[in-house]
């Protein structure tokens, strides 16, 4: 009975603790694309993403301070000119709040990109190729209407050069 019990317990946390979602990166590109994952202090760890069909995953996480983490993408080993894929997740919220910055650059214009999500009921964000200011990201400090939500459980993919 024990065994069965603890199994079960087992089990059970363990969905606990993987249901939750992911913010994902896609490179179609056909250069390499880095990615800073940043929550409140500086991150030197870099992951390149190989051109064509990189990918970068994470399962969403708090940052210690309570606010958001920020995946910053550029197209060179620096993150000087950098989009950023923004999201934050709290212990106490169903959602998860995201968007799209391109208030550090737009290393992207370019050739574009799509965010989209496992769920049909999330907003999707796409910026055409050759767009100077994207109309649905952040490309001012004031914007106020580029966040989105969606449950906590959906996975979010953003494609670059889709």
């Amino acid at each position: 009975f024990y065994r069965k019990l603890s199994l079960g317990v087992i089990a059970l946390y363990t969905t606990l603790v993987y249901c939750i979602g992911t913010a994902s990166i896609k490179n179609l590109c056909n250069f390499a694309v880095y990615v800073w994952s940043i929550a409140n202090v500086p991150n030197n760890t870099v992951s390149c993403l190989e051109p064509l069909n990189g990918h970068f995953n994470e399962m969403y996480r708090t940052n210690p301070n309570g606010g958001g983490i920020s995946l910053k993408i550029s197209t060179k080993p620096d993150d000087i000119n950098i989009t950023q894929f923004e999201y934050t997740v709290s212990a106490d919220n169903p959602d998860v709040y995201y968007d799209i910055s391109n208030i550090d650059g737009y290393p992207f214009q370019n050739w574009g990109f799509t965010l989209s999500s496992s769920s049909p009921s999330c907003s999707s964000i796409f910026c055409s190729p050759g767009l100077r200011d994207c109309p649905y990201v952040f490309n001012q400090p004031n914007d106020t209407f580029a966040v989105k939500s969606c449950n906590v459980l959906t996975n979010l993919t953003l494609t670059l050069c889709p």
